[in-house]
């Protein structure tokens, strides 16, 4: 197992009222790649800022379609390796916040 804090270099260019994304951690478990975003809380909706919402689900598209294991968690979580919520449902609950 491998464990990579992704640097600052490491940023994806996003629309300026989102701001740019740069996800926390890059680990490599049996030859397959997770990145992670870790956060001090457990759950999407306890997110303070709506800036913080839009970027991970940024960056769930971006990664989906690169077919990379992303996913959003708390600091706390050691099973990196679990899935996380499923990208519908934290749209769904970014949309209810509204």
């Amino acid at each position: 197992q491998y464990f990579f804090k992704l640097p600052r270099s490491f940023t994806f260019k996003l629309p300026k009222i989102i701001g740019n994304y740069n996800p926390d951690w890059a680990i490599i478990r049996n030859n397959q790649l997770f990145i992670r975003e870790t956060k001090g809380i457990d759950t999407f909706s306890h997110l303070q800022f709506r800036s913080e919402q839009r970027k991970i689900i940024c960056g769930l598209k971006l990664f989906r379609a690169l077919g990379v294991d992303y996913r959003f968690q708390s600091a706390d979580q050691k099973e990196y390796w679990l899935p996380g919520q499923p990208l519908e449902e934290i749209i769904r609950i970014f949309h209810q916040r509204v």
